[in-house]
């Protein structure tokens, strides 16, 4: 059996697992290809077999631990760099969905989310932050589970489950100055199907992006110029068979892939005319290729280092590959604060229930303590009695309500709209269910017509104007009709009248509109 003092890191992207955990005051670490019948394509084939394949690494390279923190590889998390008003966590968790609603495909309440606090802001110059800037993830409820079930199956429990972006962060510690923390740097993780750009400033996450490249396609041109399977040319390169990193095949290999490299790094500082982007960090498996770096090296024109070279603090064989699984292990945490300062999926996914047992043994206590005191004694220990009973009732009601409002994902817009509407611009507006609502009703004002009232219901505006012609009323409909966030428009209640008794005078056409918006999703 695994000891049980003992935490393992765990990073297992790019087809790679990582293990890491401290032995004595050393982290001890080991990293092996995960077979293509675990996880092929970035997906987990199986689960029973990617359990045995963890505990069978365990087991061989002496990993002794019950408790597992895992590292989420970047391509399983939405990360979004937030501002908002200043609020307290509940407001927060509140809010926090909704800033992931045009990267989510699915459902809201099918994602966890977490976030760890920047910085307050003070923009009025009173001295009194009234903003707040946040590192803002999610990922989706079915991953969670589907680790934590896996984990369970090699006998380990999951304590601790942080992005990748976070330990990234945490290496910009490692550095000596904080002129060198705040450098503008690209973290470079080249690994098997694709090579992922992770760019920070002012020491936090800036933005990332991925190039569909990586080492299978060194792993191809060895195949197919030696006549052998994938898999075997890839051992060939990690023990260099022959010296085969260093063939003319391989080097024209390293310029396909510097190419894509350079073009991504082109792309971002053009979309970007302030970047100033000059220090590259190689990690991943590619980092183990030296005439690789070396022409990295030349043709970038930037300073590029593998995290070996950038962190000599730590000796650790094979640091480019393990430095995330032992990054987990380093990330620091304050939680003394009432707005986290730490991301951890693990808080965010556990139910908090409250300990009944324990508040009814209390109570007991309570009451035999009471009934040694005699009447006047019993009757203030029982009125304290019932105060606790009253906290604890309104702190049930709190948690109740807290539950419901993320469960009923339709109260969000709302929810939204109340913290940070008037915070937002033109552009984040528009990514808002109440602006369409807005629109509509500026449409009927726009084209004369006389707005009488509205009411909005889901997805369903109903409103009651006042035209003079019928042929008006027949065009507004047939435009409603012909915009994109538009469904479906139905006319109720409509009256028709004169101004005098009169062929020739105006016509007053009172309507009853109900407008059906598409859903944003």
């Amino acid at each position: 059996m695994f000891g049980k003092g003992k935490v393992i890191g765990i990073y297992t992207a790019h087809r790679r697992l990582s293990l890491s955990m401290y032995k004595g005051k050393e982290i001890k670490t080991t990293w092996v290809d995960i077979p293509n019948n675990i996880i092929n394509n970035g997906q987990i084939v199986s689960k029973n077999l990617f359990a045995a394949f963890i505990k069978e690494t365990m087991k061989e390279k002496k990993f002794r631990g019950k408790k597992a923190y895992f590292v989420i590889g970047t391509a399983r998390v939405l990360t979004r760099n937030i501002k908002l008003p200043k609020m307290g966590d509940e407001q927060l968790r509140i809010n926090l969905p909704y800033e992931f609603r045009d990267s989510i495909s699915g459902e809201l309440k099918d994602y966890l989310y977490d976030y760890e606090l920047r910085e307050t802001v003070d923009t009025d110059g009173d001295g009194v932050p009234d903003s707040m800037e946040l590192l803002g993830v999610a990922i989706s409820k079915e991953y969670y589970e589907t680790v934590d079930e896996i984990l369970q199956m090699a006998g380990l429990k999951l304590c601790k489950m942080v992005p990748e972006v976070c330990i990234l962060e945490r290496y910009l510690k490692e550095f000596p100055t904080e002129e060198e923390r705040k450098k503008e740097r690209c973290f470079l993780d080249i690994g098997n199907r694709a090579i992922r750009f992770q760019i920070f400033k002012d020491n936090k996450f800036k933005l990332a992006q991925v190039i569909d490249i990586g080492e299978n396609h060194l792993f191809q041109a060895i195949a197919e110029d030696r006549n052998i399977e994938m898999e075997l040319a890839r051992t060939y390169v990690r023990t260099n068979y022959e010296d085969c990193v260093n063939s003319e095949v391989a080097i024209n290999a390293y310029k396909d892939i510097s190419i894509e490299v350079m073009k991504g790094i082109n792309y971002y500082e053009m979309s970007d005319m302030s970047s100033r982007l000059n220090e590259v960090l190689i990690y991943g498996t590619g980092a183990l290729i030296p005439p690789f770096i070396e022409l990295l090296k030349e043709r970038l024109n930037m300073n590029v280092n593998t995290f070996e070279e950038a962190f000599p603090q730590f000796t650790n064989e094979n640091f480019s590959i393990v430095s995330i699984a032992m990054g987990i292990l380093l990330k620091d945490q304050n939680q003394g604060s009432h707005i986290k300062n730490y991301v951890d999926f693990t808080e965010i996914f556990e139910k908090r229930v409250i300990n009944w047992k324990g508040l009814f043994c209390g109570l007991l206590v309570i009451a035999i303590f009471a009934s040694l005191f005699g009447k006047f004694a019993v009757y203030d220990l029982m009125q304290s009695v019932n105060k606790k009973k009253a906290e604890v009732a309104q702190v049930q009601e709190t948690l109740d309500k807290y539950n419901a409002t993320l469960e009923a994902e339709k109260d969000l817009p709302e929810l939204y709209y109340h913290y940070t509407w008037h915070y937002m611009t033109d552009e984040e507006k528009g990514n808002v269910n109440r602006i369409v609502p807005m629109e509509i009703i500026e449409l009927f004002k726009n084209r004369e017509f006389e707005l009488n009232g509205y009411s909005l219901k889901g997805n369903e505006l109903t409103v009651a104007i006042t035209t003079d012609s019928v042929d008006k009323l027949v065009g507004i409909i047939e435009e409603l009709k012909g915009t994109e966030f538009v469904d479906a428009v139905s006319v109720s209640d409509v009256q028709r009248s004169k101004t005098e008794d009169t062929e020739n005078s105006d016509e007053i056409v009172d309507v009853q509109m109900k407008i059906t918006m598409i859903k944003i999703k």
